[in-house]
């Protein structure tokens, strides 16, 4: 019985580990900006700093959360997608912009937009994500 109790822990952290943090290809600007918009958009959106911002990136969703609640602005969208178009890498290869669309099944509310960048350590991770009332 204990064994089992054990196999069933180890299994159980192995699962919950995968789920906490998704692989990803740091090495990927592209790849880093999806995952953190998906997270985002599905109301992750502190997750989605742990796992691919930079150290200010929680600091920022608090503010951006406060405008949104102020503004009386869903905290989740099921009815909008992310796609990102492109990412364009600076000439140092240290910073880049991921162009993305936001696609809604309401077009008033769909609208292009932009992350950028920061490579820390050789990895890829979101450094900007709010401006005064630009919400992504």
């Amino acid at each position: 019985m204990k064994t089992k109790l054990i196999i069933f822990s180890f299994l159980f952290s192995v699962i919950l580990a995968n789920n906490i943090y998704p692989q990803a290809d740091y090495s990927d600007p592209k790849n880093i900006a999806g995952k953190f918009l998906q997270l985002f958009l599905d109301g992750k959106r502190f997750q989605a700093c742990k796992l691919y911002g930079t150290d200010d990136c929680e600091d920022q969703i608090s503010i951006l959360l406060q405008k949104m609640v102020m503004n009386n602005m869903p905290l989740k969208n099921e009815s909008c997608k992310y796609k990102i178009d492109s990412c364009s890498v600076a000439a140092s290869g240290n910073s880049a912009k991921c162009f993305y669309s936001k696609v809604c099944r309401n077009e008033k509310n769909n609208k292009k937009g932009f992350l950028t960048m920061i490579k820390i350590d050789d990895k890829w991770l979101v450094e900007y994500l709010y401006k005064r009332d630009k919400f992504l």
